[in-house]
């Protein structure tokens, strides 16, 4: 029933017994009974059980009459007979016994009592207390074990310690609570109680034990605990931490700038091995990133960021731990918490040396071991472990390779044997990518120096990053730089490297790299301007080279650039590189082939709104183009970025900004490059190396530039200057000035030539539609060697052609104002002129050893002038490949200098006659006459003539050397000869004022025909009067002192010749097939000698109406040349024989016979015989060999022919005799008669 509810009716009831009472006059008296049954709720548990050492809360009793008055009993406790404190309603427990608690109530004079009973049990563990520790103790050394205590309300009954090792193996245990550890780690105490009742538990702790580290041990792990004053710092509270098996210390961070700060006195000595930086590895829980910074130095600072989520590796060179461990310094970690600020943990671990292990490449596999030993070269692995990010990513055995999968920082942990601990080296490998760009963070490909670097959004020109540097006022040489390595990449695939860089300088700054030892490209970034800048692949071969790993772009900002600015990169990409010729005379614009051109860059400059872009190629006008040499023409398309090198060609070519021209070209020939050797303008040349394998090395000169040249109306000519270095021989060298026709020059050993290529030559070039000139340089045969040429000053010049006789004796004028130089030939003559302000002259005698065609170049302040100087002296040749001056012709279809039948040197002058050619005529300068028999001993001016292809014989040809007379000469078929001008021609000519002499020849009526002529030597000769008789077999011998060449018959024998020093001998060879009168001209230091030799051959004729020598008679009546019976030609022998005459007899010189069988293959002598007014028939005979006759019979007006045998001349020979002897039979009494013989064409006949 409710309490309140039992008031109410308790109140009822009592009102009702007041009544009632007033009724009654006497009260009623209770028993114990009634009084009891009165009372209502005193009712309490007869027991409860509770556990030893809790407090029990005493349950309370109300109790109400029956006339609602409310009693509370009281309560008191025992404990056994004891009695036990209740206090503030609550019994504690601390005896495992029965306690009794007892409710006592008095009412109505009554005693009530009611009992609770307690039972007390004992059901909990014991209470075991630990206190940790993270201080480091040493090892083998004994130690306090962590303090713990003990509780259980029953008692403890009993208590243990156990202690487990690093591998978490039990040990001996501790000894009155000291403890002796055997090796590092962290060791486990456990601490296990029992109480009275048998209830246990156990607790655990643990300690952390170090010792001496290994040569190569990190600092700091905390695997082996973490001293207290190893990290401190405001406000800040380390302790160490576990995560699956990983130690590493923790704080709570959240001041605006928290530092955390490490104990110096904890580096003692350990960088001295020389590490190369410190590493340590934080993370933490934050949720925004911040940065922090370290000083490295007074007042300058390194910062880092702490990425939300991330691990950060800091690396922190070994120069900026030691200012921070220094006396100056302080080594802590400062950390940006104010915007925004927030509470998290960070954390720390892995604080050991790194050596710095260079590059390496993506994907490349490497030996661990022998990457160790590049480092550290005596020691040897027994494992490796390589990490990324604090990532395990490989490990092996000594054996086994390492093959970096992706590019950035590396680890590589190196267990090395003998205790030496674990090495660690740092690699950075870099990318195998041919491009980067930001997206995806920084790259392993690139480095800085004296500027920070990080991620931006800002001037983006690929992707939707770009990489933000800044330099500061006091850093003078900010510098980018790219990995050998990724450069390697690029230009496998490109012949360029490219990349953005956007400058937010205030000022212009120029930048450079280094393409070659000492030599530089350089860009200029103009304030808040957009460059891209083109890397060539000669800066790889530099870097490869000079073993460099990186290559460097510096900006300058020193002086009075110095200012502070960010730049921006982006897009670091390859492009290929074309070469493209503009000629500076065209009117047409450049055209730039490229598909989907976005962009065009000139020299950094944008110029895209000034080209015309299509499609498929974009047009530069030539308003672009104006400035002579190189430009790097930037093409941004969809295709790929095209470099091209844009050379602007104009009417010059030097080598002095270290480049070949696209105007050159070369074929056969090793190689080509600018040197600086022998320049003749400037400081460099072109250098081209010719090998022994070149047999015609060639340069090629592009049209364009003689256009360039000649566009230029004042020029008359092109030259360059050319140089032979390490020839030793003399090489010829030649281009095609007009169809058919060729000008030669000759390169001599260490002399410098200057090369005249006319206007003429470009007409030639375009008229047969040529595209190069081609300048052959002859190195075949006996001129083969290794050499090499330097060209250099391509130019044009003015041009005056003069001629000069060396027999005026008069010096030679040029007239040009403010001379300065003159060069002939090559060779400075300055020093041997006169000059004076408005002309110079060359001396005679200077002159006079330069015949042929000279280059004389003139250096002067109204310009560069070639004079073709041609130097005509008292003989003529072609070798210079040039037909002289002094020659001029007439009614001649062709003439050139030629190749075929020389007389002296390896040229003669060509003339094609036509059938329309009737007189062709050959003019000779009456001053080249002067020059000739300027020398009084000259007799005559003479000529070597060689026809070719005449099938007729042109006689009479002539010249007039006096009023109305003539010299004649034939020019028979297939025969050379030498044309000689009388010298009383030269006065003739001086009489008659006449310039030229005219050597006419007949090609008239039927004569007509084409034919050619080949002319050479034109020389004077002094003539020796006296004329040899000789036979062919024997030779000539001619007294001369110093012969240098021989002429027979206007061909040069002096191969078949042997010359001494006072004598010149001509051998039967040189005068096989030959008879008759023949001309020997020889040529000696003097001058030239003609001899008239009368040769006897191997056959005899008698055309030249004489009978000469070989023939000799004996008993004959007369003997002459006739014109009857000939058998070869129109004379013969006549022999008249008389009555008297018995036994007439012709005679033959036995040498005669010698020439005859000197052919192998002859076998006869034959004679062509007719009697005429014969009668009878007459014997004859001929002895053939001792005693031996050959006999014939000559019959009446009947021709023969008499064989002599070949055994004939043996038999001479043997027997001594000097002739041999023919007798004819006309002896008296017999067939004796006077009658007369012809004999002819005595020559040798084949069986």
């Amino acid at each position: 029933m409710n309490k309140q509810l039992k008031k109410v009716l308790f109140a009822l009831l009592a009102a009702g017994c007041v009544l009632s009472a007033a009724a009654c006059t006497e009260t009623k008296a209770f028993t114990r009974e009634e009084a009891e049954a009165q009372l209502d709720g005193f009712i309490v548990p007869e027991s409860v059980t509770q556990e030893i050492g809790s407090e029990y809360a005493i349950p309370k009793v109300v109790v109400f009459d029956s006339d609602g008055g409310e009693h509370t009993p009281e309560v008191s406790a025992k404990c056994g007979d004891k009695t036990a404190e209740i206090v503030g309603g609550k019994l504690r427990l601390e005896k495992l016994q029965e306690y009794t608690l007892t409710y006592t109530l008095e009412y109505k004079g009554f005693t009530f009592e009611k009992v609770l009973r307690v039972s007390v049990t004992d059901t909990g563990k014991p209470i075991i207390s630990v206190d940790g520790s993270t201080a480091k103790h040493r090892v083998n050394e004994e130690m306090t074990l962590p303090e713990y205590e003990v509780y259980d309300a029953g008692g403890i009954a009993s208590e243990t310690i156990e202690i487990y090792d690093p591998s978490d193996n039990k040990t001996s245990g501790a000894v009155d609570g000291k403890f002796m550890p055997s090796e590092r780690g962290r060791y486990r105490m456990v601490i296990t109680a029992t109480d009275t009742s048998g209830n246990s538990d156990s607790a655990q702790t643990y300690f952390y034990v170090s010792g001496e580290r290994a040569e190569f041990d990190g600092l700091e792990d905390f695997e082996e605990g973490l001293d207290d004053g190893f990290l401190s710092g405001e406000g800040l509270s380390f302790k160490l931490e576990e995560k699956d098996g990983n130690f590493y210390a923790s704080t709570g961070m959240d001041a605006f700038w928290p530092h955390v700060v490490f104990d110096k006195g904890a580096f003692d000595g350990y960088m001295a091995k020389g590490y190369d930086k410190l590493h340590l590895t934080l993370w933490g829980s934050n949720v925004s990133s911040h940065q922090f910074y370290y000083e490295k130095a007074k007042d300058v600072y390194t910062y880092g960021e702490l990425k939300a989520g991330e691990k950060t590796e800091l690396y922190i060179p070994a120069a900026d731990l030691e200012y921070m461990l220094g006396n100056e310094g302080i080594f802590e970690l400062i950390f940006l918490n104010e915007v925004p600020n927030e509470k998290f943990e960070l954390c720390i671990d892995d604080i050991y040396g790194v050596f710095d292990g260079g590059y390496l490449k993506q994907e490349a596999e490497y030996s661990p071991a022998e990457l160790l030993k590049k480092e550290i070269p005596d020691a040897n692995l027994t494992s490796f472990k390589a990490y990324k990010d604090g990532t395990e990513t490989a490990h092996g055995g000594a054996a086994d390779k390492f093959k970096p999968a992706s590019d950035g920082a590396y680890t590589l942990e190196y267990a090395l044997e003998g205790g030496r601990g674990a090495a660690r080296i740092v690699y950075n490998v870099v990318t195998n990518a041919t491009d980067i760009g930001f997206e995806d963070g920084m790259s392993s490909a690139l480095a800085f120096d004296q500027c920070t670097a990080e991620l931006s959004d800002e001037h983006v020109t690929e992707g939707r990053k770009s990489l933000k540097l800044t330099a500061t006022a006091a850093q003078g040489y900010p510098t980018l730089k790219f990995s050998r390595y990724f450069l390697e990449n690029v230009f496998k695939e490109k012949e360029a490297f490219t990349f953005d860089l956007y400058f937010g300088g205030a000022k212009s700054h120029e930048a450079y790299y280094e393409y070659a030892s000492g030599k530089y490209q350089y860009f200029t970034h103009t304030a808040s301007s957009s460059l891209t800048v083109v890397v060539k692949r000669e800066a790889l071969d530099f870097l490869r080279d000079e073993d460099l790993e990186f290559l460097e772009y510096v900006i300058l900002n020193v002086e009075g650039s110095n200012e502070e600015f960010s730049f921006w990169i982006d897009n670091l990409r390859g492009a290929d590189v074309t070469r493209q010729a503009y000629y500076t005379h065209q009117t047409e614009a450049c055209k730039i082939v490229a598909e989907g051109i976005k962009k065009l860059y000139l020299d950094g400059a944008d110029i895209t709104a000034r080209a015309t872009i299509t499609a498929t190629d974009a047009t530069l006008p030539a308003s672009l183009l104006t400035e002579i040499g190189r430009s790097e023409l930037l093409v941004i398309a969809e295709g790929g970025d095209l470099v091209c090198t844009l050379e602007v060609i104009g009417e010059k070519l030097g080598f002095e900004d270290g480049n070949e021209s696209l105007a050159l070209s070369f074929s056969d020939v090793m190689k080509t490059n600018v040197a600086l050797d022998f320049p003749t303008e400037g400081t460099k040349s072109l250098h081209v190396e010719v090998g022994a394998d070149n047999g015609y090395p060639t340069l090629k000169l592009d049209r364009k530039f003689l256009e360039n040249v000649f566009a230029n109306t004042e020029n008359d000519a092109l030259c360059f200057d050319l140089r032979a270095y390490l020839a030793k021989k003399t090489h010829e060298a030649y281009f095609e000035c007009a169809s058919g026709k060729y000008q030669y020059f000759t390169i001599s050993p260490d002399k410098t030539i200057t090369v005249t290529i006319e206007r003429a030559v470009l007409d030639f070039l375009k008229a047969g539609n040529k595209n190069t000139l081609d300048i052959v340089m002859l190195n075949a045969g006996d001129a083969n060697e290794s050499f090499e040429l330097f060209f250099d000053n391509f130019r044009g010049v003015k041009a005056a052609a003069h001629t000069y006789y060396t027999g005026s004796g008069t010096p030679f004028e040029i007239n040009v104002s403010g001379i300065k130089k003159l060069i002939l030939n090559g060779t400075d003559v300055t020093g041997e002129a006169q000059l004076a302000a408005a002309k110079a002259t060359l001396p005679a005698g200077l002159l006079k050893s330069a015949a042929g065609i000279n280059e004389l170049l003139v250096i002067s302040d109204a310009g560069d002038w070639i004079y073709r100087l041609e130097v005509i002296g008292d003989s003529l040749s072609f070798e210079g490949g040039n037909i002289p001056s002094a020659l001029m012709f007439d009614g001649i279809a062709k003439t050139n200098v030629a190749g075929d039948f020389p007389t002296d040197g390896v040229k003669s002058l060509h003339l094609d006659i036509s059938v329309d050619n009737g007189y062709p005529t050959l003019k000779i300068d009456r001053r080249f006459l002067e020059n000739v028999f300027a020398n009084t001993e000259i007799n005559f001016l003479c000529i070597d003539v060689t026809p070719y292809l005449v099938d007729k014989a042109h006689n009479d040809c002539y010249y007039e050397y006096a009023k109305n007379q003539y010299g004649r000469f034939d020019i028979k078929p297939n025969q050379a000869f030498t044309l000689k001008i009388k010298r009383e021609t030269l006065e003739f000519l001086k009489a008659e004022n006449k310039a030229t002499l005219d050597i006419v020849i007949f090609n008239n009526g039927d004569l007509n025909e084409a034919f050619e002529l080949f002319l050479d030597n034109f020389r004077g000769v002094k003539e020796i009067a006296e004329t040899q008789t000789v036979y062919q077999c024997e030779g000539v011998t001619f007294a001369v002192n110093g012969a240098k060449s021989v002429s027979l018959g206007g061909k040069n024998v002096t191969a078949n010749a042997t010359i001494g020093d006072k004598q010149a001998t001509l051998s039967a060879a040189a005068l096989k097939g030959l008879s008759g009168k023949q001309e020997v001209i020889i040529r000696t230091a003097e001058g030239n000698y003609l001899y008239t030799v009368n040769v006897i051959g191997d056959k005899l004729s008698f055309e030249d109406g004489e009978i000469g020598p070989v023939i000799s008679f004996a008993d004959v009546t007369q003997t002459n040349v006739a014109g009857d019976f000939p058998t070869d030609g129109v004379k013969s022998l006549r022999m008249k024989v008389g009555t008297n005459n018995g036994y007439p007899n012709l005679k033959i010189d036995a040498r005669f016979l010698e020439n005859v069988f000197a052919d192998a293959e002859v076998n006869f002598l034959c004679i062509d015989g007719r009697p005429y007014l014969a009668k009878n028939a007459h014997g004859g005979y001929y002895e053939y060999a001792s005693g031996q006759y050959d006999r014939f019979t000559i019959n009446p007006d009947q021709s023969f022919t008499l064989k002599i045998k070949r055994e004939t001349l043996e038999f001479l020979k043997a027997n001594n005799k000097e002739t041999l002897d023919i007798v004819i039979l006309n002896e008296a009494g017999g067939s004796n008669e006077e009658f007369e013989l012809f004999l002819d064409n005595f020559r040798g006949e084949k069986a």
